[in-house]
């Protein structure tokens, strides 16, 4: 099933705005409670992802972070304690309901709540928003109402700062700012829309309204950037962050608003990139004068991708992956949450042998 069915859709698509009837409910970001029994299965279905979560988490569940931010930063550990910890320890705690990952996520949510050197807008930054917000929004109901508030204080200051450091910098550009293929736009548009969905309308003192415009903005120049041949000019070692950060846009935004940037042609092509360039159950070769071909594991966009498009194929090519590395799952989270057990995974006899992605230059070829 696709979790964000669960959702209604906005009056306007297409103009976004978070629908009122979300306010004050959680969780909103890519599913509702009732997807979370779907979840659920997913792990009974594969519990190596749920094994490696734990087996990952469990290591430091007894630790806290540093309350100064920079000093994380600077020890190069800030995006493992705000973003993929904070993540693990708040879906263990939904789909196993252990107190010990409750007691962890709330302690560090805390902790980033609580620091005083916010001062940074970096990718750090944008990786912390995102997983605050997505502990706000699954941890939601067993926060008291001083930490939903100090939450939503923290996530409402640091998208703003996102919003004018990020995408307006007052008149100064990045060299991400005009790509909408750069996975740091879209790191950074995904702190903006997750950070915007997890706090609409949960506090009259804060107004996403001007939010929702920039994220309206960045929707349509979004889109107008992404290649119909589903390909990346970073490449396929960067694919998988951009994607699942593009993943996590557009799953956020239409569960939110109704917008719906899974119709736009990239997304039905962009899995094939993925799938010919490091298609793990026959060998596969691409060229230019700068790529070289790399193995990857990192599944959860195919699953997510199959599941929007019902394409079997994809589906193919994420459960082959899975069985070449039993024992290794880079987003098990992710897994859990896309994958899509009643799609079947079947290898279509129409695939052809090469394919070509005519907006990088880049010709793949598999072997039979």
């Amino acid at each position: 099933m696709l979790l964000s069915f669960l959702f209604g859709t906005a009056a306007n698509a297409g103009d976004f705005q978070v629908d009122r009837n979300l306010y004050g409910k959680h969780p909103r970001l890519f599913f509702t409670k009732a997807g979370i029994e779907q979840m659920k299965k997913n792990a009974l279905e594969y519990p190596q992802w749920v094994e490696e979560l734990r087996k990952t988490t469990d290591k430091y569940i007894n630790k806290a972070p540093d309350k100064k931010i920079n000093a994380l930063i600077s020890k190069e550990n800030f995006t493992d304690w705000a973003w993929t910890r904070l993540v693990n320890v708040s879906m263990l705690y939904m789909i196993t309901s252990e107190d010990k990952y409750l007691v962890s996520g709330k302690k560090w949510l805390g902790v980033l709540c609580s620091a005083d050197d916010w001062t940074v807008d970096t990718e750090d930054s944008a990786w912390a928003i995102s997983g605050v917000a997505i502990a706000y929004d699954w941890l939601y109901d067993s926060l008291s109402p001083e930490e939903r508030k100090a939450a939503v204080k923290l996530i409402y200051q640091r998208t703003a700062v996102t919003v004018d450091n990020g995408f307006r910098q007052n008149g100064k550009e990045f060299y991400w700012q005009q790509d909408g293929q750069n996975s740091v736009y879209a790191l950074k548009l995904q702190a903006l829309v997750l950070g915007t969905v997890a706090v609409a309308g949960d506090d009259a003192e804060f107004n996403v309204s001007d939010f929702e415009a920039e994220i309206n903005t960045q929707l349509n120049f979004l889109q107008k950037w992404l290649p119909e041949d589903g390909s990346s000019h970073e490449g396929i070692r960067l694919w998988a962050v951009r994607e699942l950060c593009l993943l996590r846009i557009g799953d956020a935004a239409r569960n939110a608003s109704g917008e719906n940037i899974f119709q736009a042609p990239y997304f039905k092509s962009s899995g094939y990139f993925k799938a010919y360039l490091t298609a793990p159950d026959f060998k596969s070769s691409y060229y230019n004068r700068t790529q070289y071909n790399v193995e990857g594991i990192c599944t959860a966009p195919l699953f997510k991708l199959a599941s929007e498009n019902r394409d079997s194929t994809l589906q193919y090519f994420a459960k082959k992956a899975i069985e070449k590395n039993p024992g290794v799952s880079s987003d098990p989270v992710w897994k859990i949450i896309w994958y899509d057990s009643a799609l079947k995974a079947e290898l279509s006899p129409a695939l052809p042998l090469s394919r070509y992605f005519d907006d990088i230059g880049i010709v793949a070829a598999k072997s039979g």
